[in-house]
Order: C-alpha cells, then structure tokens, then sequence
C-alpha cells in the first residue's frame, strides 16, 4: 500500500495501482505527485521477498514538521495512528530520535523553542513528559500532502508532586489515555 500523494516506480518504470515483482532485488521509488518532498529510494532484496517484509509494503512519502515546546528537558513521542514505521524509515531516523520503533518515536528537546524533524505521511499522537515531572496535553496532528502547513504546538508539562516514575519511554505513555 502507498499512502499519501505518491506514485511509485519500480526500477524505474512507473507502476501504477497493485504491482507485481519477480524474485530479484528492485529498486524503489515513491515521488511526490505534487513535488512537495523530495523522492524516497529503498531496495526490495531477495531476502525481503522471502520473509514476507515487503509483500505488503505500507510505504509513505516523509514530510518535515515543526513543533514548538514549552520547556527545555522534554521528551516527546510521536505514535502513528493505525500504520506502524516502516524498516528503512527507522534505520534512516535512528540519529533524529532517541528511540524509535515500529510503533512510536522518541524525540529529546534539550531546550525549550521549536524545532523540525521528519515523518512519514500519516495521523499521529504527539505528547511530551519529563522524568519524574508529569506529561503535556495530548495533541494529534496530521503529516502529508493536505495536512495544513503549520507549526504545532505542545502544551506546558503538567508537573504533579508525588507521581510515580512509570512514564519512562514512549512505549507506556499512551496507555494511560487507554486505560477506563
């Protein structure tokens, strides 16, 4: 599946709706319709054929966002909303964020102010916390094509005395809006 504003060539022809692939390695690339983002060039291998991983590829353009914080010492999680990051994008991203996974990302803000990273097309989850502090206010924000062009803007941290030191990772962050 393709998500978003992209069309894909596969080495380098233009493949439009469900493609098909022989058993070899392919080269990869998903443009932007618009030209908005630059292209994203990945490599099916023989191997990937054979463990499934790309038979039913989720594959989605990146896009740069902007997010505004509050407070300095912040750590904030990105969670996709019904898609999981893909393999190349957690290899590519692994120095932007502190810890990545197929279901959440780790942001660290050393100081307060705003800042740019990338992400791929999609609805996310976006919260912040501070160890041994408290979290921000839940926003969700939209990455893509038609998501409107704007810096977000994460809450103050809700500090409250005595909490217990379970907000560790991105990982259980969420489960608290989760839980009834």
């Amino acid at each position: 599946m393709v998500t978003g504003e992209a069309v894909v060539y596969i080495d380098g022809e233009h493949e439009p709706g469900q493609f098909r692939v022989n058993f070899r390695q392919h080269e990869v690339e998903l443009k932007s319709k618009t030209g908005s983002v630059p292209s994203r060039h990945f490599r099916i291998t023989r191997r990937d054929l054979l463990h499934g991983l790309s038979l039913n590829p989720d594959w989605r353009l990146i896009y740069p966002v902007q997010l505004d914080v509050p407070d300095d010492d912040l750590h904030i999680c990105f969670v996709p909303e019904k898609f999981q990051f893909d393999r190349l994008f957690i290899e590519d991203a692994q120095n932007s964020f502190q810890n990545i996974n197929g279901k959440a990302s780790e942001y660290y803000s050393h100081t307060a102010g705003g800042f740019d990273i990338v992400l791929p097309a999609g609805s996310y989850r976006v919260r912040g916390f501070r160890r041994g502090c408290g979290l921000t206010a839940l926003v969700k924000i939209e990455v893509g094509d038609n998501a409107p062009a704007e810096t977000h803007y994460l809450g103050p941290v809700r500090c409250n005395r005595g909490m217990e030191p379970t907000v560790l990772s991105c990982d259980n962050i969420f489960q608290q809006d989760e839980q009834p």
